[in-house]
């Protein structure tokens, strides 16, 4: 996935290479890891366009996705720009994929079901 990443535009989205450890916390487990610091954050969303979301919290007015299938965030693809992978300034716990990325995750095979991607809409 980390060389996958690097070949999109990820604004300030960071990579830390980090060693993991069996569970003895002595024996290290062979490969490469890295801790993804997604930084790059959007103001895109529009709130009053999108489906199925909880109130906004406190915390900084965000929203949350509700639970049901039909829920759809709605967001502005000028203000996303070019970017490929951020968080809304607005929605607490998401983080968004272009298209482009999406596929380029799923062309590779690599195992995504714990992302659950789900498509966005586009302004009516």
């Amino acid at each position: 996935m980390h060389d996958l990443l690097q070949q999109f535009e990820l604004g300030e989205t960071r990579f830390s290479q980090v060693q993991l450890f069996e569970y003895d916390q002595k024996t290290p487990i062979e490969g490469r890891w890295y801790f993804i610091h997604i930084r790059e954050e959007r103001s895109s969303f529009l709130a009053d366009q999108s489906v199925d979301l909880r109130r906004p919290i406190v915390e900084r007015g965000r929203w949350e996705p509700g639970f049901s299938e039909d829920r759809l965030f709605v967001l502005d693809p000028e203000k996303v720009g070019d970017v490929d992978l951020w968080f809304e300034e607005r929605v607490k716990r998401v983080v968004f994929f272009s298209d482009r990325l999406r596929q380029a995750i799923k062309a590779a095979k690599l195992k995504t079901r714990w992302m659950g991607f789900r498509e966005c809409g586009l302004p009516q």
